[in-house]
């Protein structure tokens, strides 16, 4: 995947892994592709979307290598 590739699709789970997050995707195409990040960058990540990790499961994304850009309509807690 490089960065003029957007890989799109439905997050369905997250795993904690101390210094790095894996965030799973099942793609649009019918894969299962994992996203790193630092903790630090999920932090952010968590914090710009108001929520708490399991509350990522079913959002739909699309991630360009650099970002993650959230597609799903506004949530309604």
């Amino acid at each position: 995947m490089t960065p003029n590739q957007p890989v799109t699709g439905a997050i369905i789970g997250v795993r904690d892994c101390k210094t790095l997050v894996v965030i799973f995707l099942a793609t649009d195409d019918e894969r299962t592709v994992p996203l790193v990040l630092e903790w630090r960058a999920f932090r952010w990540l968590l914090q710009g979307e108001d929520c708490r990790p399991d509350e990522l499961v079913g959002r739909r994304i699309s991630y360009d290598g650099n970002r993650i850009l959230f597609l799903d309509e506004e949530r309604t807690r």
